[in-house]
């Protein structure tokens, strides 16, 4: 049994089978949600499964050996995923008005096999927070992962002293996961309309 961790690539290679005679039959199958989409063949005894690797590709592949006198073996490789964190961000342009902070946009942050918290921090000119209509913090707010996993909704802002353009990366980190950056983009800080009132005497 060969084990192996997902990645950009899996070939499932340097199997050894030893024949008890001649005219092996190989099958290869598996219980991962991609199913056998995309391989290289189903009945060779070395694949190629994907170069581009998803959760979807976690589970337990089966090669299944049957001699030319019908008697059948068969072993698993295991394939299992790394920490890993992944967001669904597509923002329009922020915007606010000077000295108020600006209208939320959302995404969402899930995280699978982690082995600890994640952080969620904005750049200079940006808050975050879990709840759309309090808790924001211009420095960083915690995910609590549960049983590894994380699946929680981001609201961000400009906050009311950020300067017009504002812009970064919302940086996402920990758990053992790579960093994922989501680009805010610049944000549009709009003046406020000059007002002058004067009492008139009659």
């Amino acid at each position: 049994t060969k084990g192996s961790g997902t990645r950009s690539d899996i070939a499932l290679d340097d199997i050894t089978v030893t024949d008890p005679g001649s005219g092996c039959v190989f099958t290869w199958t598996t219980n991962s949600s991609n199913g056998t989409s995309g391989w290289s063949a189903t009945n060779t005894e070395d694949i190629t499964v994907t170069n581009t690797a998803t959760t979807d590709h976690v589970g337990n592949y089966t090669l299944t050996v049957t001699s030319a006198a019908g008697c059948q073996n068969s072993d698993i490789v295991t394939v299992t995923s790394g920490p890993m964190i992944s967001t669904n961000a597509s923002f329009t342009t922020f915007a606010s008005c000077a000295g108020s902070d600006g209208t939320a946009q959302s995404f969402t942050v899930t995280g699978s096999s982690l082995t600890g918290d994640l952080t969620v921090t904005p750049p200079t000119g940006y808050e975050v927070s879990t709840s759309s209509g309090s808790g924001y913090n211009s420095s960083s707010i915690t995910l609590s992962e549960s049983g590894g996993s994380v699946n929680t909704t981001v609201y961000v802002r400009l906050t009311s002293s950020a300067s017009n353009g504002a812009s970064g990366n919302i940086a996402i980190s920990g758990g053992g996961a790579t960093t994922v950056n989501e680009a805010t983009g610049a944000g549009t800080v709009n003046s406020l309309p000059n007002v002058t009132a004067s009492v008139a005497e009659s």
